[in-house]
């Protein structure tokens, strides 16, 4: 899904596990690829295990 806005950006998502946590959270996040997407969820939770992301369904 491309973002209404900013058509260079698609719709991913970061599975995650909070610093301290034992269960994976969604991060949703309109990036230009993978790796933007997964720096953003490392920037919002800091410390955390991504587990796996890839592009939103």
């Amino acid at each position: 899904m491309r973002c209404p806005v900013a058509p260079e950006l698609v719709l991913y998502v970061v599975q995650l596990i909070e610093e301290g946590a034992d269960d994976p959270i969604l991060f949703e996040a309109w990036a230009e690829d993978r790796e933007h997407a997964v720096e953003q969820a490392e920037d919002a939770y800091p410390g955390c295990e991504v587990v796996s992301s890839g592009l939103a369904a």
